[in-house]
């Protein structure tokens, strides 16, 4: 007997199978074919595997059951929980559900709702409490509640028919006077994209994966994750909800292989309707009970047209407490990255894709004053691929300058590479054209782009991110006499969780530190804080890189570092710093050590050639062409030789 199918590859499908169960040994059999129709909808650029990459499990409920709940739970407190209950045993004579809310301390606050019946096979309930001295969710303080919801078998009886329990964080999230806004905060999005990757395992993605990514982005500076391009495995969600991350849910829709232009793409054609609207509104009702999702996405680069307005609609009638955003929610069927898109009427956010530093700054000279026009929050920029993130600090120069620019994701954080032995027993990541027989089709490198390598190692670029991206920001008042201005830019924390130092260092060794005073500086506020310079010549060693009469080079470094150990940060976590170069006096203790110029020279070996300049050499290797050595005034300045490294 076939029970079904389903096919959106992301999202569960449940098969009813107690009519058809015999006695004895039952097969449960499922099939998975790669390719139908449906694959023009799961267009994205990633892996194609086959098989699947979700959790398959039987499960059983009473005849009478809470079939759906919807819980709503806002900044001010106000707790609203819908439930829609199947009715299906006639010995259940209960007429209401039981609701506990437990707070983070432990404190429990219980009410209950009627049930009203609807018809014989299915009821609905509704209740509400304003919880007082709410703790609100966020991404920096991630509080969250939870929520038992009872169905009594009977009035009378104290035992439960069924039981369901869920995580509660309560925020507001709306767009007002042209600013997202999380708990009447503007907030600035500081954001990644994601695919579910693993190197061994494919799409799926394990536990202590989704954790290490998590602390990985919190630990650089990110607070906001896209799922990239389909809705992810619940465990990600609960993960986030629980260890703080703003997340982008986006519809499992994907078209681009046909085309953007109206008269080509899927989004437009009516006969695609009900598959882009099923795979929107399961996503929803699967998604909606996370507090860490604060934007619902209709989808990426898969055309625009009458689907993408009808579900767009839909969404914003099934929930009205997030806004939706669609990329290619435009009247032109293509993107410039230097000139701004005439915007359609289905997204709340303009969401562009890879634009300039100059669109940004149009935008933001064009709308900047106008209360009603949509914040500008990028979906994919900064492509991460290669050597790669240049002119990253340009870009958050200008979203800095104009409140309208609330930041964007960049694209995108893991290399989807995979663990591969070589023929000649060498480990690569593997990509493209590392498959199949020769002539294979491949985008070759492509989706090795990520800012982490397959295994989470960082890649060098995502440092530069990471300081780019730092809520903390210092500004120097009057280094002459160390004054130092320190600028709290997170949304909800004061600055109390940090502790702040100070080191100053003489051709990059360390010749004074010290502690700055505590700081509980407000979110958005600044404090002024005074570093004590020396009053004294700072007395080094001599450098052997330095020439004689050469002047030190000083350096202040200011850093915020964790106080205590978090779920996402180790104590002594640095969070953010900033360098300035000091004019300071210094002397040089007394030594043998001769600093002069060494002779210019030629190295004697063959197989190298030297070049040298004053207290300057360096050596190339002739076969290789590889810079093997760096020395000035005598001092090696390479660990090892420098090596090609592109991909």
């Amino acid at each position: 007997i076939e029970l079904g199918f389903s096919t959106d590859s992301k999202l569960p499908v449940e098969f009813r199978l107690t009519p058809h169960l015999l006695k004895g040994r039952n097969l449960l059999a499922l099939q998975v074919l790669c390719w139908g129709s449906a694959a023009y909808l799961e267009d994205q650029d990633m892996w194609w595997f086959a098989g699947i990459s979700r959790d398959v499990y039987l499960y059983a409920r009473p005849k009478t059951h809470i079939r759906d709940v919807q819980i709503r739970a806002s900044a001010s407190g106000l707790l609203e929980v819908e439930a829609d209950i199947a009715m299906g045993d006639a010995a259940s004579t209960c007429d209401f559900l039981k609701f506990q809310l437990f707070t983070p301390d432990g404190d429990e606050i219980s009410f209950q709702a009627n049930i009203r019946p609807r018809s014989e096979k299915m009821a609905v309930a509704l209740g509400s409490i304003t919880v007082p001295a709410v703790r609100p969710w966020s991404a920096e303080t991630p509080v969250l509640y939870n929520l038992l919801v009872t169905l009594p078998k009977t009035a009378a009886e104290t035992t439960a028919s069924e039981a369901v329990c869920f995580r509660v964080g309560f925020r507001t999230v709306e767009i007002r006077q042209g600013r997202l806004m999380l708990n009447g905060s503007e907030l600035v999005v500081r954001g990644v994209n994601r695919h579910e990757h693993d190197p061994l395992s494919g799409h799926v993605v394990a536990r202590d994966s989704m954790i290490t990514d998590i602390r990985l982005m919190k630990q650089n500076n990110f607070n906001s994750v896209r799922n990239a391009h389909y809705p992810n495995d619940p465990l990600w969600y609960e993960l986030c909800d629980e260890m703080g991350l703003y997340v982008v849910d986006e519809a499992n829709i994907e078209s681009h292989g046909v085309g953007y232009d109206w008269p080509a793409t899927l989004g437009n054609k009516e006969l695609w309707g009900p598959a882009h609207m099923q795979r929107m509104q399961r996503c929803v009702e699967r998604d909606k009970n996370f507090p860490s999702i604060i934007i619902w996405s209709l989808g990426n680069e898969a055309g625009n047209g009458i689907n993408f307005h009808r579900i767009y609609m839909w969404t914003k009638r099934r929930d009205p407490t997030r806004p939706v955003q669609y990329e290619n929610a435009r009247l032109d069927p293509n993107w410039e990255t230097s000139k701004l898109e005439r915007i359609d009427q289905n997204t709340d956010i303009y969401c562009p894709m890879y634009p300039t530093h100059e669109k940004l700054a149009i935008y933001g000279r064009q709308f900047e004053g106008c209360s009603s026009a949509l914040p500008l929050i990028m979906c994919e920029y900064a492509h991460a691929m290669g050597n790669s993130c240049g002119a990253f600090k340009e870009y958050w120069d200008v979203i800095n300058q104009y409140g309208i620019l609330q930041g964007g994701y960049i694209w995108d954080w893991v290399d989807q590479g995979l663990l591969k032995e070589t023929d000649n027993n060498c480990k690569i990541w593997a990509y493209g054209g590392d498959y199949g027989p020769k002539g294979t089709p491949s985008d070759h490198n492509f989706n090795i782009n990520g800012l982490v390598q397959p295994d989470r190692k960082p890649g060098p670029h995502l440092h530069e991110v990471k300081k780019v991206q730092q809520p903390v920001r210092f500004e120097a008042a009057d280094l002459n006499s160390g004054q130092i201005c320190i600028h709290n830019h997170y949304n909800f924390l004061s600055l109390e969780h940090l502790e702040f130092c100070w080191r100053i260092t003489v051709n990059g060794i360390g010749a004074a530190s010290g502690q700055l005073p505590d700081l509980k500086t407000s979110p958005g506020a600044s404090d002024q804080v005074k570093v004590p310079l020396p009053d004294s010549p700072l007395v080094v060693a001599p450098s052997p890189g330095l020439l004689v009469g050469q002047p030190h080079e000083c350096h202040l470094t200011v850093s915020a570092v964790w106080r205590k150990d978090s779920e996402c940060y180790p104590a002594g976590h640095e969070e953010a710093w900033e360098q300035w170069p000091l004019n300071l006096p210094v002397s040089t203790a007394p030594t043998d050590m001769a600093n002069t110029v060494p002779a210019n020279h030629s190295l004697e070996d063959p197989g190298l050639i030297s070049i040298t300049c004053g207290s300057l050499c360096a050596r190339v290797n002739r076969s290789s062409g590889y810079l093997c050595g760096l020395t000035f005034g005598g001092l090696e300045l390479l660990a090892a030789p420098l090596e090609a490294n592109f991909w």
